[in-house]
């Protein structure tokens, strides 16, 4: 056989490859060798010089390999290298607002209005890695003026030092139930178009102190599945005062009596059930209500001479349960104990709970509440806002998100008011509103 046919030197070969082995074979074959070199050293196999190319062809691959693994890791270098450091203060801003048509039966009322909601601008700053800045403001039209009115809602400084430990200082939300800080200022959040009544803001009708000025601490428990967080809360307090006193229901300067609110809450979030969410917790300060003096009030001026009322003990339990499905239903549950204390006097107790259901289907949304309260006529901070007696009744409505920013929502309430004095016909309201962000 031919060694320059041989097939594993030729076959298994690049042509070009090839070629030049059987030139340089050709070569070696034709050239006059010495005698006495060709019996030292004779010539190498084909299989040999196949043997050769083969060695060569793994160290020239392995050279590849190293060669594609160190490009890669340069490249990677050089991206991580273009990725800038963050900047410092980072500003993030949105806007929420709504308009609504509203028809009720309560004559005594507006009986059907086009009005505006409230018009909120969020801006968040973060300002270091573990500092960051929250300010919302809203523009609110005010019933007793049909016209605007402003207010800073909350503004704070929040510092984590780590997940144990964060401290908040400034105007916040009171960590009290469940609703108050899952829905802050923009009705876009909120399933319904309006807060449970007893929920309301101070300046809106409500009874709890949803806002306060002061500090407050939070973080997690080590608590293995339970996934416990705390919350300790101190500051201003809420006031009470009659309609004749302008006061702000939130207290941002001073406490009237020099007491501070002491707030603690407790939630939890089991890993052994997925979407639930457990809290409680307890709220204490003492209010001096205010009053005006009697035959003092002049029409046309802001300020009218008051009188504070017996200092009184109020305290506040909370307990909550709360389903937030990935199938797509919501399940809010609350109730609240609240207790005013004169002093040398017994408690009077006021009872408030809703319950809320919602099914999620695509851009659709079905919603069902019920609210109750109950305030007995002797609650003398009660008696002094108005809100005593007993009001309870359902909501339906229905949720319609027709962009990622915007939706509409058609709801139907009906409320049954009664006091001890007497007992009111059924309230009918509809509602039709348009709620955004931005």
């Amino acid at each position: 056989m031919n060694r320059l046919a041989h097939p594993r030197l030729l076959g298994g070969l690049p042509h070009r490859v090839s070629s030049v082995w059987v030139l340089v074979l050709a070569l070696a074959a034709s050239a006059p060798i010495p005698a006495a070199a060709q019996q030292a050293q004779p010539a190498p196999s084909v299989d040999t010089l196949a043997k050769r190319i083969d060695q060569m062809e793994s160290e020239i691959k392995a050279l590849k390999e190293q060669l594609a693994t160190a490009q890669t890791q340069a490249q990677d270098a050089a991206a991580a290298a273009s990725v800038a450091e963050p900047t410092y203060p980072s500003l993030n801003f949105h806007g929420f607002g709504d308009t609504q048509y509203e028809y009720t039966s309560d004559q005594k009322n507006f009986p059907n209005r086009f009005w505006l909601g409230e018009l909120d601008f969020y801006v968040s700053a973060q300002i270091a890695p573990n500092t960051s800045i929250i300010s919302e403001n809203v523009l609110s039209a005010d019933p007793s003026t049909n016209n605007w009115s402003f207010e800073a809602e909350r503004i704070f400084i929040d510092y984590k030092f780590n997940p144990y430990f964060n401290v908040v200082a400034g105007r916040f939300h009171t960590e009290i139930g469940y609703y108050n800080t899952a829905f802050h200022h923009g009705t876009w959040f909120e399933m319904d178009t309006h807060r449970p009544w007893f929920l309301e803001f101070e300046d809106s009708g409500g009874i709890l102190p949803v806002h306060m000025v002061g500090v407050s601490v939070d973080g997690e428990i080590p608590s293995g599945s339970a996934n416990l967080h705390y919350w300790f809360q101190v500051g201003n307090g809420r006031s009470y005062d009659s309609a004749l006193t302008p006061q702000n229901p939130t207290q941002a300067e001073h406490v009237d009596n020099g007491r501070k609110a002491v707030n603690i809450a407790l939630t939890s979030k089991p890993s052994w059930a997925p979407g639930f969410q457990f809290g409680a917790g307890f709220y204490h300060q003492d209010v001096s209500p205010q009053t005006a003096v009697p035959g003092t009030g002049v029409e046309g001026f802001d300020v009218v001479p008051s009188v504070s009322l017996a200092t009184e003990d109020e305290t506040i339990g909370n307990v909550s349960v709360i389903y937030n499905g990935r199938d797509g239903w919501t399940f809010l549950n609350e109730a609240f104990l609240i207790g005013h204390r004169p002093t040398g006097d017994t408690t009077h107790h006021t009872f408030a709970a809703y319950s809320e259901a919602s099914k999620k289907l695509g851009a659709w949304t079905p919603y069902a509440r019920f609210t109750y309260v109950n305030s007995p006529a002797s609650d003398p901070v009660y008696n002094l806002i108005q809100t005593t007696g007993l009001r309870y009744g359902p909501t339906f409505g229905l949720r319609y998100d027709f962009t990622d920013y915007a939706c509409l929502k058609l709801q139907y309430d009906l409320t049954y008011e009664s006091s001890s004095e007497q007992e009111q016909a059924p309230t009918n309201d509809v509602t039709f509103q348009v709620a955004f962000t931005f």
